[in-house]
């Protein structure tokens, strides 16, 4: 229908178009954002592959062409315009007289839609269906899952609640030995039905008999659950029970309740492990420590539970100080250590001892990350400001301290791995982006026998003996938005067109709207509730023997429950739940009387006292009067028969193996103590004085950080044509995170002239005529008691068969010296040359070395037989025995000169 606002209403036009504007800019914006990072979200992967195929018909035609048959799983969850791409790129229409036949094969249940808030559009789900015609489906109407009496209820509940519902079948047809289906409602403290407007006491109390109900079936011996091995229902155990919720919003009640009845629980986290407070705080920490520029990371630290200050404190802070935030309080320092202070107006005494405090630690780590481990750098920071015990003190504090443990295990995996601060930051971001399902650090175990916390959402798919669903006094909100978007609709704006006058001292009601707005808030909200009514079928089909719903008995004067579009009202609305209530009946019945649900009022009750056990060993001291009598007891309690311990066996052939990147290998083998230097110890280096170094880089960024950079823009380069070395720097800069303080002209400019060079050289037209290529290619090697980690630049295929390696190198060298500085790096090579021969199953690839600055190429002559093999794993060897003693070698030579430790070599050691 287009744009729905009156011909004559001009401010609601211009409104409109405002917002348009707006929503245009800021999503230019963000789009120049992703384009200068290079980066594509779900969105773009969408729009850009529709625009590909909408502008090249060879293409689509090509691509339809390889896709024999194409199958849309829960394609109920699609939208309109992902339906309209597909069919579009199979058919080349979406019109079904043209569709060939036996192409397409389209899996969903229009019952199961419950993705709207994500863009799914069940309506075209269901015209797609309409347009097959009941000719071409077939319906899949069988569960597995669930017994007779419960598929029988879940029939006699949604045939009412759902337009055109299609009964479903049961394979198992051995019914529990009473009512499969529960209701309870919980009263106030006293036994009475709850009244009043405020819902926090109904919560409280569906809270309660959650809990409690819970602890009745793992305490009890009620046969609940269907045992396959046995062919016989049995007790239920705490794993056999999952909560499920609609809005996630009310589940931190439940958690109390069910820690106050001593019932083991896991909340299977939606946000994941990466967006929990305390790992944003370490992060926060982290960034603070190793870039001076990130303000919103050191301003994280500032108001986490690090260093506690408030939002007041913050805002005194900012006025006080110039950008960037860390550099100006650091020259506001009046003393170091744990007298250290900064005077900031509007801070009372110990807020400025404290943030001196926090500044100072900061700037300590911060000249200390290049030489200690990023889990030390965490430690630290966590032990000197106390954040362990302040997390402990938190609700939730065991879970919070766990993910905190959690993220040092991480760091000190990533120190293992030899990574550096800012690349385990970035690793930490992208997960935090991925997600990945990574859970939080629990307490107890998911795999363990604990009742389960989840939403409905996070369910779907999934199949518990018992599930509770509690939360049914909640109720569909009413739609509020000012703008609303609908496929049937488009844009409608919500106005009011009354004038000033009439507004004033009258409430916000529908009069006035737009007729346009108030079509559309109803058929939104319409869509919403029927959204809300398959949300509860997908809950209420997760269980196998016993489903329990959950409710306050919550009533209005007239004996209603509370909210008429509430959950337990459209259960009241087909089973009548009140009426039995009223009547003092038990159960309701269905299926024609062959089977009932039972309905409960329960008055909330506090958990009963549990008095501690006592171990054997406590019991036998305090009922022995003597020390006789004690050993007899003692002795008595010995089971007899208990065979002696079996003796152990030899270790496990994983034991004592050890991590090693390939680049500190390399190292080792040229020189054990520039290892010791550059790896263990992680001391930044500083340049020698080799004669035929050039001059110095103008770019503000130390030799090692330049390398990556170069790296990096050679692993995206287009070798089809030179590139701009001004864009493909700034990309660079942007994808580590410096583009916001590194001037990138003075690297274009080194970049540029060796990017010509390259260019011209006959290594990149071998390239250019590779029949494969694989760029950052990572490799796990197993040499002895090491597995060295690596990853090669360049693997490519020439077309006569054979493979090359390529390794490009930023070494501030000469062309005379390009012979002699390969051998530097022979074990390198050989190393890469023995896990690509792997890898390919073939004989080991010739290497190359690429020195980028002179722009030469030096290959590496390998021969490829078994001692180079062995000669890796020996240097392994003694690596491992090195770091073992701690006794590492320095190996004088000429290569000193340009060595960055050869000084602290010179200052604290002799010569082997």
């Amino acid at each position: 229908m287009g744009l729905q606002i009156g011909p004559d209403d001009e401010i609601a036009a211009m409104a409109l178009a405002t917002l348009v504007q707006l929503a245009a800019d800021a999503n230019d914006i963000f789009t120049e954002a992703k384009r200068k990072r290079g980066l594509l979200d779900f969105t773009d992967l969408l729009y850009y592959t529709h625009q590909l195929l909408a502008a090249d018909s060879n293409l689509t035609k090509r691509l339809s062409g390889g896709i024999d048959q194409l199958l849309i799983d829960e394609c109920q969850d699609t939208n309109s315009f992902q339906l309209r791409m597909l069919l579009g790129l199979i058919f080349g229409t979406d019109r079904l007289d043209s569709w060939p036949e036996g192409k397409l094969f389209v899996v969903g249940d229009a019952k199961q839609s419950i993705y709207r808030f994500r863009g799914a559009q069940v309506e075209v789900f269901d015209e797609l269906c309409c347009k097959l015609g009941p000719a071409k489906q077939e319906n899949l109407d069988t569960s597995f899952r669930t017994h007779q009496a419960g598929i029988e209820f879940v029939n006699h509940l949604f045939a009412k609640l759902i337009e055109n519902y299609e009964p479903i079948k049961a394979s198992r047809t051995t019914n529990p030995p009473d009512e499969s289906v529960e209701f309870l409602l919980a009263t106030d403290p006293d036994g009475n039905t709850i009244v009043g407007r405020a819902s926090a006491p109904a919560d409280a109390a569906q809270a309660k008999v959650t809990a409690q109900r819970i602890s009745e079936m793992i305490e009890g011996d009620q046969k609940l659950v269907w045992d396959r091995d046995a062919k016989a229902y049995r007790p239920a155990a705490a794993g056999d029970i999952a909560i499920l919720f609609s809005r996630r919003t009310k589940s931190l009640i439940y958690e109390r309740e069910l820690a106050k009845r001593n019932i083991p629980y896991y909340v299977v986290a939606g946000t994941g492990f990466y967006k929990q407070q305390e790992v944003y705080d370490v992060l926060c920490g982290l960034r603070a420590i190793d870039n001076p520029f990130d303000d919103i990371a050191l301003v994280g630290v500032l108001r986490s539970s690090v260093a506690g200050f408030d939002d007041e404190a913050l805002v005194h802070i900012a006025q006080a100080t110039g950008r960037p935030i860390r550099h100006s309080l650091e020259e506001k320092l009046t003393a170091t250590g744990e007298a250290a202070r900064i005077d900031i107006p509007g801070l009372d005494d110990r807020q400025q001892l404290a943030l001196g405090f926090v500044i100072d630690l900061i700037a300590r780590l911060a000249r200390l990350k290049d030489a200690v481990g990023i889990a030390t750098l965490v430690e630290e920071l966590a032990e000197r400001t106390g954040y362990e015990a302040a997390m402990i003190t938190q609700f939730e504090g065991r879970r919070k301290l766990s993910n905190f443990r959690k993220v040092i295990e991480l760091a000190r995996q990533a120190d293992g791995g030899q990574m550096t601060l800012a690349e385990f930051i970035a690793q930490m971001d992208q997960r935090t982006i991925d997600q990945a399902r990574f859970e939080q650090a629990a307490v107890v175990g998911e795999a363990d026998n604990v009742v389960r916390l989840m939403t409905i959402h996070s369910a779907k798919g999934l199949e518990f003996p018992i599930v509770f669903l509690p939360d049914l006094n909640a109720k569909t909100e009413p739609i509020k938005e000012t703008l609303i978007n609908r496929l049937d609709f488009g844009l409608t704006l919500k106005h009011d067109t009354r004038s000033i006058e009439e507004k004033i001292g009258s409430k916000e009601t529908d009069d006035g709207l737009a007729s346009s707005y108030l079509m559309a808030k109803q058929l939104e909200q319409a869509d919403q509730e029927a959204e809300d009514i398959r949300k509860l079928y997908v809950a209420a089909t997760r269980h196998e023997d016993r489903l329990v719903f959950v409710a306050a008995d919550w009533r209005t004067q007239d004996g209603r429950f509370q909210s008429s579009n509430s959950v337990i009202s459209k259960l009241d609305g087909s089973l009548a739940i009140g009426d039995a209530l009223d009547a003092g009946l038990n159960k309701v019945s269905y299926c024609d009387g062959q089977f009932s649900a039972a309905i409960r009022l329960i008055i909330p009750s506090r958990p009963k006292k549990q008095a501690a056990k006592k171990t054997p060993g406590q019991v036998a001291l305090s009922n022995a009067s003597n020390s006789v009598e004690l050993a007899k007891k003692i002795l008595s309690l010995s089971k007899p028969g208990v065979k002696e311990p079996k003796l152990l066996g030899p270790l496990d052939e994983s034991a004592g193996k050890v991590e090693l990147a390939a680049t500190a290998l390399s190292d080792f083998a040229f020189c054990p103590m520039l290892y010791r230097w550059r790896h263990e110890l992680r001391v930044p280096g500083q340049p020698g004085s080799q004669p035929d170094k050039p001059a110095p880089s103008p770019a503000p960024l130390d030799a090692a950080t330049m390398g990556t950079i170069f790296h990096k823009c050679m692993e995206l380069l287009d070798l089809t044509q030179p590139p701009d070395s001004q864009l493909l720097v700034r990309r660079v800069l942007g994808e580590m995170d410096l583009d916001s303080y590194v001037d990138p002209a003075p690297i274009a400019g080194l970049l540029g002239p060796m990017l010509v060079t390259f260019y011209d050289h006959e290594l990149c037209r071998r390239i250019q005529g590779a029949t494969k290529q694989f760029r950052e290619l990572d490799f796990i090697y197993q040499a002895g008691r090491a597995v060295i980690r690596g990853q090669i630049d360049l693997l490519f295929q020439n077309p006569d068969g054979r493979w090359c390696i390529v390794d490009y190198k930023s070494d501030r060298i000469t062309a005379e010296a390009a012979p002699d500085r390969a051998q530097r790096y022979s074990i390198q090579m050989q190393l890469y040359a023995n896990a690509a021969g792997k890898y390919l199953e073939t004989k080991p690839p010739e290497t190359q070395l690429y020195f980028l600055r002179p722009g030469i190429c030096q290959p590496v002559e390998l021969t490829g037989d078994k001692g180079e093999v062995d000669s890796i794993a020996q240097i392994a060897s003694e690596l491992i025995a090195a770091r073992g003693t701690n006794s590492f070698t320095r190996c004088d030579g000429d290569h000193c000169s340009y060595c960055p430790y050869s000084r602290l070599c010179e200052k604290t050691l002799p010569s082997a």
